[in-house]
């Protein structure tokens, strides 16, 4: 997935980018068998099109790389709270206080910490380290 953040309003839009390199060979293919015979592409604008495409391929790996790392950090970063006092804010604002007792990671791969309370926290719902 490829994500564009807009500078002025803050707001931030997703697209996916899902085409595979058989497909663009196909449509390269086909531009080709299209083109103008009175003027081709040339091959610096074909190497510039199958540029573009492996650049914007190894972007992609390359966040979904570093997405897998961040999750990573978090699950160590919380793996390393267990048996910790922690303080939080629940779900209705109240500040609290109990000892992480298990970690969670969830399907959209968000870090959960589970209390010895009963009850299940997210990674960033810590607001304090106890002793």
């Amino acid at each position: 997935m490829v994500s564009a953040v807009s500078g002025g309003s803050g707001s931030k839009t997703d697209f996916n980018f899902s085409i595979k390199t058989e497909e663009f060979l196909h449509l390269l293919l086909t531009e080709l068998q299209n083109q103008d015979p009175l003027e081709p592409m040339s091959n610096s604008e074909m190497m510039a099109q199958v540029s573009d495409l492996t650049s914007l391929q190894m972007t992609t790996d390359l966040g979904t790389s570093i997405s897998g790392l961040s999750n990573q950090n978090s699950v160590l970063l919380a793996s390393s709270l267990l048996s910790r006092q922690v303080e939080f804010v629940d779900s209705a604002g109240t500040t609290q206080t109990a000892r992480v007792s298990d970690v969670r990671v969830g399907q959209d791969q968000k870090v959960f910490l589970g209390l010895e309370n009963g009850s299940t926290i997210e990674l960033g719902s810590i607001t304090r380290l106890m002793q």
